[in-house]
C-alpha cells in the first residue's frame, strides 16, 4: 500500500484535528525543533502548540527531548515528527476501516430491514415482525429496504480503500 500526503493529512485531521496540519507541515523537514520556535513560526501561543503536540504524541507521531535552559533554569522541549510512524498508522487505519466495512457488508447482506414510508423508523426483520410490520410512530405499513444500493456503496468504499 502506498501512502501519499493527502492520506496522511486525512489521518491527522481524524486523530488530532485539522489545527495540527500546519504544525506537522512545519515539523516534517526538521529535527528537534523548540516548542517556542514552533509557536513563533505558527503565530500561536506555546500552550496551543503543546496541546497539538500531545495529541500527536498520543499516536507516537512526534517525540521530544528535554534540555535545561541555562539562563532561566526551565526545561525546553525539542520536537521531531516521525514520518514513518505516520505512514504506518495510515496503513493500520485503512486496514481497520476495510475490516469494519467488510463486517458491515456481511451483516447488511444477511439482515433484512424495514422502513416507514414517512422515514420515522427503520427496523430489523425481528423487530418489524414484533410490531406487525407497522410503524410504531404513525402506524403505516413498513416496506422492505432495497439493500442493493447500500451493499454496492459499501463494496465501492472497500475497493477504493484497497486501491489507495
Amino acid at each position: 500500500m502506498t501512502v501519499n500526503e493527502s492520506l496522511i493529512e486525512d489521518l491527522l485531521k481524524e486523530i488530532a484535528g485539522s489545527d495540527t496540519i500546519p504544525l506537522v507541515i512545519y515539523l516534517r523537514s526538521k529535527i528537534n525543533v523548540s516548542e517556542f520556535k514552533i509557536a513563533e513560526k505558527l503565530d500561536i501561543n506555546v500552550n496551543q502548540v503543546r496541546n497539538m503536540l500531545y495529541r500527536l504524541g498520543h499516536y507516537n507521531l512526534v517525540s521530544s527531548i528535554r534540555k535545561k535552559d541555562k539562563k532561566k533554569g526551565w526545561y525546553i522541549y525539542y520536537w521531531t515528527f516521525h514520518d514513518n510512524e505516520a505512514k504506518s498508522l495510515v496503513i493500520t487505519f485503512k486496514k481497520r476501516k476495510v475490516e469494519s466495512l467488510k463486517n458491515l457488508l456481511e451483516e447488511e447482506s444477511q439482515m433484512s430491514y424495514f422502513t416507514c414510508p414517512s422515514n420515522h423508523v427503520t427496523m430489523a426483520f425481528e423487530d418489524a415482525m414484533e410490531h406487525n410490520f407497522k410503524c410504531r410512530e404513525c402506524g403505516k405499513l413498513l416496506k422492505e429496504e432495497d439493500k442493493k444500493r447500500k451493499l454496492e456503496s459499501i463494496r465501492r468504499q472497500i475497493r477504493e480503500l484497497e486501491a489507495s
